[in-house]
């Protein structure tokens, strides 16, 4: 009977307790309350306050009741609204601008003027960016300063030049995209140099052509192939793992097809078409429509570039030039610089790599190295600050870049450059690792319009990161463009100040040096394995459009 009787007692209670809204939020009786019911809640106002929190449901509810009564009250609303504000957990908006400097702290919570709707639903945060100047800054120099380090750690313009593998060591490993560029490049850093002269270091193993950062393939010196290879191994097995899998493969298959692709290479070089033919009945499959939508008809692939980033097998160049995308496969050469070498850890390799980037392309950026070596920021930042390389700031170009030990004294004290003609190549290392051609062309030349390859709308010359022309420099500034006419024979140039003959004359007397180089030797201008004829044309024609303007 107890039992029963306790639901009871409690629910006759509750009513009697229960004042109205507006007197138990503000410690006093309601304006219709009688003088006993004033006093009573005058007594107990400070319990009624502790309540507020408690009840704020219930003065949402009597919103249009209390909007009926006098001002006094209606001042009640914002400290209830205030309440609810400080109960709907400000604490991790503060939380994550205390974790990022980019954010400016919050004020308290007592001190801002907050709507009581908002809070819950507020933005997160941006993700904070990758640190950068771990290091006080070392110092601070002008973009000329930087553009001359860039111009002479490039190994451009006049001067003692030095053997084709050291100064691609130096300078800069050149893509190899099955066009007339990679002779070009070279040639610009070594006037004089023939096609023989640069297939023949292939031929001789001083130069390499392997897969190298963001697995792309590279013209790498000797003395970097083995770091270039093991640092694109480490990229390329990451992404392979998960493409074997959604291609219905595995990796005994495909270690199972690199024997027989080591068997049929022990006749000699091969294509990857005549190595396939040479093949047993059956001991390559198809893979199918899974593996079309991955690009891979068959193991054959993967199983070419894993011997080859294991060391076991090289590609070499068709015909022996470089101007192509096709190879043949040969069987890694006693010479070759894998053996012997110890194996490096992921971290190893990457500082490796970044030693070599900034002593070719320094002073450059975290965004500009990790770009390069197809790396995250927050790796690139890694590796730079257990190089120790120096934090300096580049006016016109970063707050901060940084630079090796051996580039920061040639920043206080830039070489002369003088006005030697240079004709760089599409995509040249000059321009492409520092994010474009603005920092390299007088700014009142930002606004000329070009195309850039990777987008469908004209840009200008200043915000452009890719152009889809060659350019002319005059000592280290971009001066005009250039391109081969097939037709005529002949190189079209455009300078930006076509008023200064001198400089037109020389100009002219440089086109004619390297269009006979690119007719007689190279035999076309084609940039990549899929630029045409009718590509070059169009460029040239446009060129001549402008001159004509």
């Amino acid at each position: 009977m107890a039992k029963a009787r306790a639901p009871k007692a409690k629910s006759t209670r509750k009513p009697a307790a229960k004042p109205k809204p507006a007197g138990r939020a503000s410690g006093r009786a309601s304006p219709k309350a009688g003088p006993a019911k004033a006093r009573a809640a005058k007594r107990t106002g400070s319990k009624a306050k502790a309540k507020v929190t408690k009840t704020t449901p219930e003065v949402a509810k009597t919103k249009p009741e209390v909007a009926k009564t006098k001002p006094k009250v209606a001042k009640t609303k914002p400290k209830v609204a205030k309440t609810k504000a400080v109960v709907a957990k400000p604490e991790p908006v503060a939380k994550h601008n205390q974790s990022s400097s980019m954010i400016s702290r919050p004020q308290p919570v007592a001190n801002r003027k907050q709507s009581p709707a908002k809070p819950p639903s507020s933005p997160p945060a941006p993700k904070p960016r990758p640190k950068t100047a771990a290091r006080p800054l070392a110092g601070t120099f002008p973009l000329e300063a930087a553009r001359a380090l860039w111009y002479t750690r490039q190994s451009l313009g006049p001067g003692p030049h030095e053997p084709l593998p050291k100064m691609i060591a130096k300078s800069g490993w050149l893509r190899t995209l099955g066009g007339a560029d990679v002779y070009i490049a070279a040639r610009a850093r070594e006037p004089g140099m023939s096609r023989s002269d640069l297939d023949g270091a292939v031929a001789t193993h001083a130069l390499r052509v392997l897969p190298a950062v963001r697995s792309c393939i590279y013209l790498v010196p000797e003395e970097h192939a083995s770091v270039a290879r093991h640092f694109a191994d480490g990229i390329w097995r990451k992404r392979t793992d998960r493409e074997v899998v959604k291609a219905g493969t595995s990796w005994e298959e495909i270690r199972d097809v690199g024997d027989h692709v080591r068997a049929a290479l022990e006749r000699g070089p091969l294509s990857t078409h005549a190595i396939r033919k040479a093949f047993p009945p059956s001991a390559v499959r198809s893979l199918g429509p899974e593996g079309k939508k991955l690009g891979l008809s068959s193991p054959l692939p993967i199983a070419l570039r894993d011997l080859e980033l294991r060391g076991l097998i090289e590609r070499t160049l068709e015909g022996g030039h470089l101007d192509t995308d096709q190879y043949l496969w040969r069987e890694a050469q006693p010479t070759a610089p894998e053996a012997g070498h110890p194996t490096l850890t992921e971290q190893d390799l990457l500082d490796s790599i970044a030693k070599i980037f900034f002593s070719q392309m320094g002073p450059a950026t975290v965004a500009d190295f990790a770009t390069w070596a197809g790396v995250s920021q927050s790796d690139a930042m890694a590796a730079i600050e257990r190089i120790a390389l120096l934090p300096v700031a580049i006016e016109g170009y970063t707050p901060v870049a940084y630079v090796d030990d051996t580039g920061f004294p040639a920043l206080s004290q830039p070489a002369p450059l003088g006005d030697h003609v240079t004709f760089l190549s599409f995509e040249d290392n000059l321009i492409v690792p520092h994010g474009g051609p603005g920092l390299f062309c007088d700014p009142a030349y930002h606004a000329i319009d070009v195309s850039s390859w990777g987008l469908s709308r004209p840009t200008t010359l200043g915000l452009a990161k890719h152009l889809s022309t060659r350019t002319i420099l005059v000592g280290d500034k971009i001066a005009g463009f250039w391109e081969l006419d097939p037709d005529a024979q002949e190189i079209v140039t455009w300078m930006f100040d076509p008023n200064d003959r001198a400089l037109t004359d020389h100009v002219e007397s440089e086109a004619t040096t390297l269009a006979r180089f690119l007719f007689e030797e190279i035999g076309h201008a084609r940039s990549f394995s899929l630029d045409t004829d009718d590509a070059v044309r169009e460029r040239a024609t446009s060129l001549r459009q402008r001159v004509r303007a």
